[in-house]
């Protein structure tokens, strides 16, 4: 199930980056790539359940983990939506505008955009 979940997330990956250099919206992040404190992904993504892996499987979710943050760190919306999760509201703003200018039509989008604009920025 391990290796199953692998490739599928591999395959979530190259279409979620297929579509951003095509200038298309992608999936927000959290459909792809749950956040750290998603159960279902802990016994792949958790340094110490990692480390109970065969190496060559460790490897391959390690670099799996590692395209994820590398795929996001370029991906205004990926950025947004980590940033509000850290409730950091205005950085989060920022990046949402930026990924206004690939204008879509994503209701979801909207919703977050939306909600992060509400918060106070000292909260």
């Amino acid at each position: 199930m391990r290796r199953q979940s692998l490739e599928r997330l591999k395959g979530g990956l190259e279409l979620r980056t297929k579509l951003l250099k095509d200038g298309k919206q992608a999936a927000g992040p959290a459909r792809f790539f749950p956040g750290e404190r998603t159960r279902p992904l802990t016994g792949v993504r958790d340094r110490e359940a990692l480390a109970k892996l065969p190496d060559a499987e460790r490897e391959q979710w390690h670099r799996l983990w590692a395209d994820v943050a590398a795929q996001l760190s370029t991906d205004p919306r990926g950025q947004g939506s980590a940033l509000a999760e850290r409730r950091e509201w205005d950085r989060a703003a920022d990046c949402y505008s930026r990924a206004l200018l690939g204008a879509t039509d994503d209701g979801e989008f909207w919703f977050e955009y939306a909600a992060v604009c509400c918060y106070p920025a000292t909260d």
